[in-house]
C-alpha cells in the first residue's frame, strides 16, 4: 500500500508542475513553420500528349511465288541469243588477218 499511497500524490504534483519549454525548442519550430510558409509549392506542368505518326495499314502477306522453270529457261536463251547478236555487231566491222 505503500506505493499506492505514493503514486497518489505524486500524480497531482506531476500534473500540476508547469511545463517547462527550451528556447531551442520553439525558436526551432518557428524557423520550420516560417519555412514553410515560405516555401510556395509550384503547380504541376501541364502534360502536353505527343502527336504520334498514324500507323501503317498492315500489309496482307503473300505467299512466295512458285518458281516456273519453263519460263525462266526460256529467258536464258533469249538472253544468250541477245548477247551473241550484241557481239555479232560489235565486232562486224573487225577485219580478220
Amino acid at each position: 500500500m505503500d506505493t499506492q499511497e505514493t503514486l497518489e500524490t505524486l500524480a497531482p504534483i506531476l500534473e500540476e508542475a508547469a511545463p517547462v519549454e527550451v528556447a531551442g525548442e520553439s525558436d526551432k519550430e518557428k524557423v520550420t513553420t516560417e519555412a514553410k510558409e515560405q516555401e510556395v509549392p509550384e503547380p504541376p506542368t501541364p502534360r502536353i500528349p505527343k502527336k504520334r505518326a498514324p500507323r501503317p495499314s498492315p500489309i496482307a502477306i503473300h505467299p512466295p511465288p512458285i518458281a516456273d522453270h519453263k519460263f525462266w529457261s526460256d529467258m536464258l536463251m533469249t538472253k544468250r541469243e541477245l548477247d551473241r547478236e550484241a557481239g555479232r555487231s560489235r565486232y562486224a566491222n573487225v577485219v580478220k588477218c
